[in-house]
């Protein structure tokens, strides 16, 4: 059985190296496949497919790894990978939040599950949404300035 339990000291020190993502925007979405995998080092992981459905439908992938121990981050910031400290910040913030706010863990998520989910941690197909919704969100923080 996986451990999917995130270290808050590792999480916290994975978010401040990194860079804070301003281009998240909030979509729902619907899991149309849900597989239960592991990586080459044996960490489990699932990967999901989503269809964004406030995002005219558009399709898009994540994979939730089992979270990263500080051994793991000192390894990776030592190797000064930026983009992989990231994700193991968003991988625990993913985590987290699936215990927030639905009370389950990645390996309970299945098929037809429905999620609020920010963009920027998803890889969408074919779609400018990340760039369409902080274009938004930027009109309308521009609009109740004026």
């Amino acid at each position: 059985m996986s451990d999917w339990t995130v270290n808050p000291e590792v999480a916290e020190e994975a978010r401040a190296w990194t860079d804070v993502d301003d281009r998240l925007g909030d979509h729902d979405s619907i899991v149309t496949q849900a597989t239960m995998g592991a990586w080459d080092d044996g960490r489990s992981r699932i990967d999901l497919r989503v269809e964004l459905l406030t995002a005219n439908h558009a399709k898009a992938s994540t994979s939730i790894s089992e979270p990263a121990n500080s051994a793991d981050l000192a390894a990776v910031k030592a190797e000064g990978q930026k983009g992989r400290a990231r994700g193991m910040a968003l991988n625990n913030t993913i985590i987290s939040q699936l215990k927030e706010y639905y009370d389950m863990t990645p390996d309970q998520i299945k098929e037809g599950d429905r999620f609020e989910t920010p963009l920027g941690n998803f890889i969408c197909e074919g779609v400018d949404v990340v760039n369409r919704e902080k274009r938004k969100r930027d009109e309308k923080r521009e609009t109740k300035r004026s």
